[in-house]
């Protein structure tokens, strides 16, 4: 009795951990233009695919996991192309050197420095997003 009480809890503990699953056979590409507020587009601003996943545990019902799939800067420009694999999590868009989004259908609102990535509108496999104004924080 003491091995099946035992086994169960292991089991119920490793059902509800669900960390971030990453496809290695699928790869999604997302492509855009960063520019400022006057429309000129922003070099070497750089990027990171964000992939976040809420979970629950057997002692803890609020958990995320958060993973960095992809990294990449944006061109002379303001232009940037991203290959990342597909993921089970929420993708997002992250800016880096401290710029946040001015101005973006597709922002996150808890966080200016994330855009969220709508990946219904893939059109094989690539998602081409409008231009995302940004600003220094």
């Amino acid at each position: 009795m003491k091995h099946k009480i035992i086994f169960f809890l292991l089991a119920l503990t490793c059902i509800s951990c669900r960390k971030i699953q990453l496809d290695g056979m699928t790869f999604y590409t997302v492509q855009g233009k960063i520019s400022d507020s006057f429309n000129q587009g922003k070099a070497s601003v750089g990027l990171d695919i964000y992939v976040e996943k809420p979970f629950a545990t057997f002692l803890n019902a609020n958990s995320t996991d958060r993973a960095i799939t992809a990294s990449s800067k944006t061109d002379q420009n303001g232009n940037f192309k991203i290959t990342f694999p597909k993921s089970d999590g929420e993708v997002y868009l992250l800016l880096q050197n401290g710029y946040g989004v001015i101005d973006s259908i597709a922002i996150n609102s808890g966080n200016s420095q994330l855009i969220k990535l709508d990946l219904e509108k893939l059109n094989n496999n690539l998602l081409e997003i409008n231009t995302i104004k940004i600003k220094g924080l």
